[in-house]
């Protein structure tokens, strides 16, 4: 691998295309972010001096390629699963702030196979939300997609895979594979982990809350869902 310390934009760009060249050749999105900080130093003007940023990126890129495994051709990958989530922010009878979640999982025959309903609150949500905001949308709707590729791993190994969010952000940062916000940075590295470990072709997409079948489950509405198999009652979650 080349110098992990690129001088110049002439070296960056170098250093970005090799990086690019051997990202294509596995699964799993990781190198994306990294890719993003070469590129952003490889433009940046006044000091060459390497980033905080850029420097941890780099060894994580490293890890990356030596962790995930080849892209395959296989006719697996012509099976496509659909999963859809959703999250809704609420406050109990005491006023005190609670978050459902909820995800429904599709086979390619078009047929919900699994679900998954659950509550947290008080210190349990306050993990996903610790600066106290008014609102945790954002992260409660990436926590429920973090959940569904962590129970169904098993269906969506070596697949081809639609997620469907009624979030805009969540869907933003899924595809960008960017985030500035500390703890969507973390559940963004959990997903990419389980993208690359489980071998996915992702897509992801937004869909209206109106259609979003994992809506009633976020509320623990789910007699809507009764026909599927199994009934996931989760925890408090650590």
């Amino acid at each position: 691998m080349p110098s992990l310390r690129p001088r110049s934009s002439a070296d960056s760009l170098k250093l970005r295309g090799r990086m690019q060249f051997t990202a294509g050749q596995l699964f799993g999105r990781v190198a994306k972010t990294c890719l993003a900080k070469v590129t952003n130093h490889a433009y940046r003007s006044g000091s060459t001096d390497v980033s905080d940023s850029l420097a941890s990126s780099l060894p994580l890129f490293k890890t990356f390629l030596l962790a995930q495994r080849p892209r395959l051709v296989s006719r697996a990958l012509s099976q496509t699963w659909t999963v859809f989530t959703d999250a809704s922010c609420e406050q109990d009878e005491s006023r005190r702030p609670t978050a459902g979640f909820g995800g429904v999982l599709v086979s390619p025959s078009g047929k919900p196979t699994n679900f998954f309903s659950f509550e947290l609150s008080g210190d349990d949500l306050q993990k996903l939300n610790p600066a106290g905001k008014k609102t945790a949308t954002f992260k409660c709707e990436f926590f429920a997609v973090l959940v569904a590729l962590s129970l169904w791993q098993k269906q969506l190994t070596n697949r081809q895979v639609v997620f469907y969010v009624d979030n805009d952000g969540v869907r933003d940062v899924l595809i960008s594979c960017s985030t500035s916000d500390p703890v969507g940075h973390v559940l963004l590295t959990k997903v990419l982990e389980l993208e690359g470990t489980l071998a996915l072709s992702s897509w992801f997409t937004r869909v209206p809350s109106k259609s979003n079948i994992a809506d009633d489950p976020s509320r623990g509405e789910c007699t809507g869902v009764d026909p599927m198999s199994v009934l996931m009652q989760l925890g408090p979650v650590s």
